[in-house]
């Protein structure tokens, strides 16, 4: 499993959780796989291009976390499927 697999894997797994911790009904939501692979792919490039261009070894956490909230809300991958809930889900999960 790559490190981009891993990362995808790990945004279902917080999802999910995310969904419990708020007491969300899973059935009023829905997530793209392909987007969450898409946000993967593009936050890992992102932070090689940053270890790159200013010769970083290690990226500090929290830049790390800014690009994967940043993807995931701009990408937005929770789609809602019952219109009588929170419509910037994606952006509430991206935030906590």
């Amino acid at each position: 499993m790559t490190n981009e697999q891993a990362f995808a894997q790990f945004l279902i797994q917080a999802y999910t959780f995310f969904l419990g911790a708020y007491s969300f009904d899973i059935s009023s939501f829905d997530v793209d796989i392909v987007v969450l692979s898409d946000i993967s792919k593009r936050h890992f490039k992102d932070v090689e291009r940053l270890r790159q261009y200013h010769n970083i070894p290690r990226v500090d956490s929290n830049k790390i976390a800014g690009y994967a909230t940043y993807w995931i809300s701009r990408l937005r991958p929770i789609s809602v499927t019952n219109p009588e809930m929170y419509r910037s889900h994606s952006e509430f999960f991206a935030y906590t």
